[in-house]
């Protein structure tokens, strides 16, 4: 089969299969008629109800052809919130292709505004620039639970008066899990912050629910019991193996 043989098939496709020849000759091609073809499917509104759509994508991103990244950008924004298979594979699409897809990626979010998942794709990135952070912040008013989500990922402490504003700002219904409470509690200490008495008290009233993010949280809303001071003739708790008394005794008494 050759190249334009291949595009063919997959611009014509009507079937949800397609052999894997068909992708592994276009991915491995070195012709730009590729990437000009498979753009044109994603820019070209009468494909987007059938196959091809989906064949080109997945194409573009094995390829990591950044001349299509602004296309599938567009693409991702505009199916954002409408269709989340196009939307998904999109992401991981601009995602493969690394930061530099960063300047057409940005161009798009300035231009429409935040869509979630043109953010996650820049944060998988693992990159650190202003204008993605920006991104991020932007985020919280349309999508705080993954707002809070990606600003613990992207890892920028700046972020945690952001994230206690949108986790005090969140209405908490007692014994009724909220994930954007706890998606806001986890990235404040992912960046290093801590919950206030008032906060970890709101967690604390969704009662064992918290525990579904595998106890990190459930151990925040535990109330802390200080270690039994040993005996003297008792192991030390450091773990020297020295008995209390001619360990660490004195400097505890002291402190």
């Amino acid at each position: 089969m050759t190249i334009l043989e291949a595009i063919e098939c997959l611009v014509r496709s009507t079937d949800s299969w397609m052999p894997e020849a068909v992708y592994t000759i276009l991915a491995e091609a070195d012709d730009e008629r590729v990437d000009e073809r498979l753009i044109e499917v994603l820019q070209n509104p009468e494909l987007h109800e059938g196959y091809p759509l989906f064949g080109a994508i997945e194409v573009l991103s094995r390829r990591r052809s950044l001349v299509a990244a602004e296309s599938m950008a567009r693409l991702v924004a505009q199916f954002s919130d409408l269709d989340g298979g196009i939307s998904d594979l999109g992401m991981r699409g601009l995602a493969s292709m690394g930061a530099g897809a960063m300047d057409a990626v940005l161009a798009v979010v300035e231009e429409v505004g935040p869509t979630g998942h043109l953010e996650m794709a820049m944060v998988e990135w693992g990159v650190s620039d202003e204008r993605i952070y920006r991104a991020l912040v932007a985020l919280p008013d349309i999508r705080p639970r993954l707002a809070a989500e990606l600003l613990g990922r992207y890892g920028d402490a700046r972020a945690l008066p952001i994230l206690h504003q949108l986790f005090d700002a969140e209405e908490n219904v007692p014994g009724r899990y909220n994930l954007v409470l706890t998606s806001c509690a986890l990235a404040i200490l992912e960046l290093g912050g801590g919950l206030t008495p008032q906060e970890k008290a709101k967690l604390e009233a969704m009662g064992s629910s918290t525990m579904s993010d595998g106890g990190q949280l459930g151990s925040l809303v535990e109330p802390h019991v200080a270690p039994k001071t040993p005996g003297r003739n008792d192991p030390c708790w450091c773990g020297s193996g020295e008995k209390y008394k001619k360990c660490h005794l004195n400097a505890d008494r002291e402190s």
